[in-house]
């Protein structure tokens, strides 16, 4: 989808030397933070600190990548996922090295992904955070597995000892009810041809 930007912006991106800037506010946890790749700069009056992220990839407009100094209140937020549901927006200033003053206007910068943090990774002196599309919500994979939830149950053919009793585990697949019995105390469910063993049932109630 084309995207209409400032002649400024355009001559910048044209050009041969540029310096581009790109900016993150992002809730990692309980507050909001206002980094920068660059130096410190300000955009559309708020200002951002620099030197304090890395954007270490990008795919258009429905995730990204970035890395963060592993402080202390960080490496506690990625462990204590309190980063859940955080919101992250990126945009992208398309600056060049003439620019003498760190400070642009709303106009002067690019919205490239609106979105939320979808994971966070601490190791040694880094956390990688990931950035998934709002419009993407719906299409996360679950946060907890089934796996995760049910490693802890026996396999099929084990047995369980219960109040004096014997149980045999079984798979799904060979527990099954019969349908046309079920079918028989739903009236409101259709009914399927009975099989042979009760259709004398069937026929001796009419």
């Amino acid at each position: 989808m084309p995207i209409k930007v400032p002649s400024g912006v355009y001559d910048n991106l044209t050009l041969l030397s540029s310096r581009p800037i790109f900016l993150a506010k992002i809730k990692h946890g309980a507050s909001i933070e206002y980094l920068s790749t660059g130096g410190d700069c300000t955009y559309d009056g708020q200002a951002y600190t620099g030197g304090t992220m890395e954007l270490t990839s990008f795919i258009d407009a429905e995730r990204a990548a970035i890395v963060l100094p592993a402080l202390v209140a960080r490496i506690g937020e990625s462990v204590g996922n309190t980063w859940r549901g955080g919101a992250c927006t990126l945009y992208a200033i398309p600056a060049v090295p003439s620019d003498s003053t760190p400070t642009f206007a709303a106009a002067e910068g690019l919205l490239i992904l609106d979105g939320f943090i979808d994971a966070s990774k601490y190791a040694g002196t880094q956390i990688t955070v990931s950035i998934v599309n709002n419009i993407l919500a719906g299409a996360r994979a679950p946060d907890l597995y089934y796996d995760q939830i049910c490693n802890h149950l026996p396999a099929a053919g084990e047995s369980l000892e219960w109040e004096g009793e014997v149980l045999i585990i079984q798979s799904p697949a060979a527990v099954q009810a019969p349908a046309p019995l079920i079918n028989m105390l739903d009236p409101y469910r259709p009914r399927a041809t009975p099989p042979p063993q009760i259709k004398n049932f069937w026929n001796t109630q009419a």
